[in-house]
């Protein structure tokens, strides 16, 4: 099996998101700073601390992924605690998408030839972004390119816009991880 990985920094101060591989077991995730854009020591985001909380639970793979990602949010919530967040408002809030996997058996995946996971930051610019993704050309990029050469052809893309006012976001490059 040929395991490729990407992880980042976007045009933020600090890359929040974060990924695993741990045996057979394959995550993404990407961390979301609280609105209020708290900073702690060592310049890091809730964000940062959130996708990093989860990657930890998630490396020990030792239970099934719902009782991991259980885990990984009473994780999260302990740190917003021992960092002095006030709960009660939540737009103070930390929080962290993610993509896990875990790949177990041969026979399972005869007819499978790529499992592709992630973040925002791996995702083709788009002038209109539609109400339902279409993966089908970031499949055929991958597909033809690489993971690297994905990640370099979207980046290319990116920077036609430096502006940020043909593709629609709220920064000129999200952080990356796959």
């Amino acid at each position: 099996m040929k395991i490729e990985t990407i992880l980042e920094k976007g045009s933020a101060l600090l890359n929040e998101d974060t990924l695993v591989v741990q045996g057979n077991l394959f995550g993404v995730f990407d961390g979301a700073t609280s609105l209020n854009k708290t900073v702690f020591k060592k310049w890091e985001t809730g964000g940062f601390i959130a996708s990093s909380a989860a990657r930890s639970v998630f490396e020990t793979n030792h239970f099934p992924l719902v009782k991991l990602a259980h885990t990984a949010n009473q994780s999260i919530h302990q740190h917003m605690i021992l960092h002095g967040v006030d709960l009660t408002r939540k737009e103070n809030l930390w929080s962290t998408s993610a993509a896990v996997v875990r790949i177990q058996g041969q026979k399972s995946l005869d007819q499978v030839k790529t499992v592709l996971l992630f973040t925002d930051g791996l995702s083709i610019p788009s002038e209109k972004p539609a109400k339902k993704k279409d993966f089908t050309p970031l499949v055929t990029l991958h597909q033809t390119l690489g993971l690297a050469g994905l990640k370099h052809r979207i980046r290319q893309i990116e920077k036609t816009d430096p502006e940020c006012s043909k593709f629609p976001k709220d920064r000129r490059f999200y952080d990356s991880s796959a």
